[in-house]
């Protein structure tokens, strides 16, 4: 899990398997944010760009070695996020607790 300001601008590792440095094919995904160039570092890491975006929220981070034919299956959650806005919650639990316990 990752997370970066939709403004922020830098690299993502990525560390898995089986990349391989196939040049301009070598691609990094962030949903429907877009795919970019990634960058090869070895056999079990590539670096993935943040590009700016107005996106908030969660989305799944890809990999694919032969120019978005096919994407990594695993894919870990990531997360631009708004440091200008309070988090918007959705549930607890437990909802109560026993103070006398």
């Amino acid at each position: 899990f990752a997370a970066a300001e939709p403004t922020q601008t830098g690299h993502v590792d990525v560390i898995g398997s089986n990349f391989a440095p196939t040049g301009l094919s070598l691609r990094c995904s962030f949903g429907a944010q877009g795919e970019q160039l990634a960058i090869f570092v070895n056999g079990t890491a590539v670096s993935c760009p943040i590009v700016p975006t107005t996106f908030i929220g969660d989305t799944v981070l890809q990999v694919s070695t032969d120019g978005g034919s096919t994407w990594s299956e695993d894919a870990p959650r990531f997360t631009f996020y708004d440091p200008e806005r309070p988090p918007t919650l959705f549930s607890a639990s437990p909802t109560t607790i026993d103070v006398d316990a």
